[in-house]
């Protein structure tokens, strides 16, 4: 059903694209409207009846905060296949999180090692990238954050039963007509966003993991993975991992330097510096 100003809010895990999302969800707007991004308590405005609101949350927002979006008009969740999730919480949260303010030496030892990987795919595990990203206190944040976030949008759907389901992997082929149906508006083609998040895009596709996973990787990962994978009609058979895996550099190495240079930067810390050459 159409709406005049409508109040849409859109859910998801990290790194699940649900920043792609908003924008073009916000960008598609028939009129101006107001558009808030992980703001966990929404506040009404006394204008928002008249333009409109576009929402992103996280599924791991209490739900005292979630329930505050209870009176929108519609409510989206976005999944990803968690395997690509993964890729993309290691490369982000690594660069951008958990590594920018190690030493020197642990930083360049990493990326050296994401330069390994896409020189010789096989010989370097997700898992061994994943094993550089431990906090002060010990804890491996990648694996951490990835099972809260894999446990977090599986319970969503458990408790939240009227979020309209969106697979990311249709937004990156276009095949968006059932959410157009659902929004009562067409999107535009492109995926703008907003140039001061341009950092969490990477590679804008789907699949990645194939070319990133070892057949170590697929033991380790597939029973944390497997609940996700079928809560969400994701193909539980298939692991299997591209027999001659490419993995570029401007979606993984630069992009890290990238995002871990950014992070630096706005922590007053000195860029690292690495020639990338391949």
């Amino acid at each position: 059903m159409k709406i005049k100003n409508p109040k849409i809010v859109i859910a998801g895990a990290g790194k699940s694209g649900t920043t792609a999302l908003y924008f073009k969800v916000k960008n598609s707007m028939p009129r101006l409207c107001r558009g808030t991004i992980e703001v966990k308590k929404y506040q009404p405005r006394i204008f928002d009846n008249f333009i409109g609101v576009v929402a992103k949350i996280f599924c791991n927002f209490d739900e005292k905060y979630i329930d505050t979006y209870n009176g929108f008009d519609k409510k989206i969740l976005l999944v990803r296949d968690p395997r690509d999730i993964a890729i993309s919480t290691l490369l982000y949260g690594g660069g951008y999180h958990w590594i920018h303010d190690k030493s020197n030496k642990i930083i360049l030892e990493w990326i050296n090692l994401i330069i390994k990987k896409e020189k010789q795919p096989n010989s370097v595990s997700v898992r061994e990238l994943g094993k550089y990203l431990v906090n002060d206190k010990g804890v491996n944040m990648f694996l951490y954050l990835l099972r809260g976030m894999i446990s977090n949008t599986v319970d969503f759907r458990e408790k939240y039963k009227d979020y309209f389901i969106v697979k990311y992997e249709d937004l990156i082929t276009g095949e968006i007509s059932h959410l157009e149906d659902f929004l009562g508006f067409k999107l535009v083609k492109e995926n703008e966003v907003d140039s001061k998040f341009s950092r969490v895009v990477r590679s804008k596709s789907s699949g990645s993991w194939r070319n990133w996973f070892t057949e170590e990787d697929i033991v380790f990962f597939k029973p944390l993975l497997m609940k996700y994978l079928q809560k969400y009609d994701y193909n539980t058979t298939d692991w299997e991992i591209n027999p001659r895996p490419t993995i570029l550099p401007e979606n993984a190495s630069r992009y890290v330097l990238r995002i871990l240079n950014e992070r630096r930067e706005g922590d007053k810390l000195e860029k690292i510096k690495i020639n990338i050459q391949h």
